[in-house]
């Protein structure tokens, strides 16, 4: 990575499932030593359907964004954008962070933290990437099947480009003096590591 980091107090990893942000985060937090923030195992994740009750995700918000303004060296694997994971609450949410306008703010407030954006070539994510994170697509790329016929290809394509068209753009337009892209295409992944 060639994104001088040291005067970053957070550090802010994004990208599409499968591309390497776990990854990158550990090599990273070792590396620099930071404080590794997981997104995944801070902010609860509904399950479909589920009413998610508004106090839980206010609560973890509230932890999340005072972890990541406490000025020491945070690494968040995760973009903190999730008020879209909760469609069903037992009230409206008040968040703190988790919407694109507080994140937007945040970032304003604090000019020297950087959000990495990990990327790889599509044919790479698609062939290479996803049956590291995902068996059953292993099992299809080795029996010959996984191929633009199947129809899960085309919801995983439809994914990625949904994430350059959406979050990526968005990034790019609002936040880009924060925004650096990053190309993981290069990197050693293992399948512990996904």
């Amino acid at each position: 990575m060639d994104i001088d980091l040291r005067d970053a107090p957070t550090v802010i990893l994004t990208g599409i499932y499968g591309v390497g942000k776990s990854t990158v985060a550990e090599k990273t937090t070792l590396s620099a030593n930071r404080t590794l923030l997981s997104l995944d195992r801070t902010i609860p994740y509904g399950m479909p359907g589920e009413i998610v009750p508004a106090e839980v995700i206010e609560r973890r918000d509230t932890v999340l964004y005072e972890q990541i303004t406490s000025g020491d060296r945070i690494l968040l694997d995760g973009l903190p954008i999730y008020d879209c994971f909760y469609p069903l609450t037992d009230r409206p949410v008040d968040f703190k962070l988790g919407t694109r306008s507080n994140f937007l703010k945040y970032l304003r407030a604090r000019p020297t933290v950087k959000v990495l954006v990990l990327t790889c070539r599509l044919g790479t994510w698609l062939n290479e990437r996803l049956p590291l994170k995902f068996s059953h697509i292993r099992e299809l790329r080795d029996e010959g099947r996984w191929n633009p016929d199947h129809p899960e290809w085309n919801d995983r394509k439809s994914h990625y480009q949904g994430f350059y068209q959406n979050t990526l753009s968005w990034l790019i337009e609002n936040a880009a003096q924060s925004t650096h892209v990053v190309c993981t295409e290069n990197l050693h992944l293992d399948v512990r590591g996904s």
